[in-house]
Formats: C-alpha cells, structure tokens, sequence
C-alpha cells in the first residue's frame, strides 16, 4: 500500500504539470475584449462582431484554461490557428437569451451588446462564438479570425 502511495504522488508530481497548457505559451499579460452584437429574434437570432480591443494587464484565471467549469448557454472558444489547439474556453448566458423566450420576442426584433474578455493570444487565433438553446442546441454561432497584430485593434491605455 505504501509503495502504491509513492508512486502515486510520483506520478502526480512528475506526469501532469506536463499536461497542463502553459498561458505564457500562448498568451501575452494583456486582455482582448470582443465585443459583439447579439440581434434576432424567437425565429432567428446572428451574432455580429462589433469591435476588438486591447488593454494592459489580464486579470483571468491562467489555468485550465482549455475546459469549461460551468456551463452556460453560450461559449467562446480560443483556437491556435496554426495548430487547432483549442487554447481558451469561456461559457456565459447573455439578457439575450432570456428575453427570446418572452411574447415580444415573437413579434420584434432586437439586438443586445455584448462584451467577453479573453487573454490576447500571442499568435493568430479563431474565435468561434456560440449560443445554445434550452435543449442545449446550437441556435446560432459565429466564427472569425484574430491576428494580434492588427493595427485596427483599439489599444486601451490604462487610467
């Protein structure tokens, strides 16, 4: 039993921080806020990408950064584009969401800000935006690409 222990903790100790991703690898010490425009109504529903900005400094968790410890009804996953590394996941559930499920939103149209701030990746990534319905069913979703050096992401300064 105790040699079962010992080469328990070896284990722990030697094999998984091998498997955790590391963030300086993939991610700079600053925030990429996306903003988006979620717009439709019960029938359809888009997601429109608004704006991209950088500011200084990324106060988010730095690990585990690839799963998702809550669900909620919508989710923007981080992929490395030259490897296909999913390298941050993120779930949120939006006023969006709710108000579909009201009687307005069966007779108007209407569209909602919404802002999620991810570390500033390093390299070239895709962000795929998607939002799920009570049945955990895709309704919609979106996908784009970010480049880092894009001159047309807004850098925030600090106040």
């Amino acid at each position: 039993m105790k040699h079962c222990f010992t080469f328990l903790l070896f284990y722990l100790f030697t094999f998984l921080p091998l498997s955790s991703q590391d963030f300086s690898q993939h991610f700079a010490d600053s925030t990429l806020r996306l903003d988006y425009i979620f717009a439709g109504d019960a029938k359809r529903q888009d997601i429109f990408l608004d704006e991209l900005s950088m500011s200084p400094r990324w106060y988010g968790r730095r690990q585990h950064l690839g799963e998702l410890p809550l669900r909620g009804n919508g989710s923007i996953t981080v992929t490395d584009k030259q490897s296909g590394e999913v390298i941050y996941r993120h779930s949120f559930s939006t006023l969006f969401q709710e108000w579909l499920a009201t009687a307005e939103a069966k007779q108007v149209r209407k569209s909602f800000e919404n802002v999620f701030l991810v570390p500033y990746p390093k390299h070239p990534v895709t962000v795929s935006v998607e939002l799920r319905n009570y049945r955990d069913s895709v309704m919609t979703s979106m996908q784009h690409d970010v480049d880092p050096a894009d001159i047309l992401i807004r850098r925030l300064m600090p106040r």
